[in-house]
């Protein structure tokens, strides 16, 4: 799905605003390491994303607090 893989229309617009104001952002996914990977690198959203979490991330994935409290 790599040609069609593309942010959501006003996604970019949207992170920049929060990442200006400061706001710290993570992803909290319970797709597997290199499906959550292939995405954020083809996306760049490194940029905006200080952490990326995944399903081997943490013991407990969601819908189980864990991803979020870590």
């Amino acid at each position: 799905y790599e040609p069609n893989l593309r942010p959501a229309e006003g996604l970019v617009d949207f992170l920049d605003h929060l990442k200006e104001q400061g706001v710290r952002m993570s992803i909290a996914s319970n797709g597997p390491p290199e499906n959550v990977q292939f995405v954020v690198d083809r996306l760049g959203l490194d940029r905006w994303f200080s952490h990326v979490l995944h399903v081997e991330s943490v013991p407990n994935p969601k819908p189980a607090p864990d991803m979020f409290l870590k």
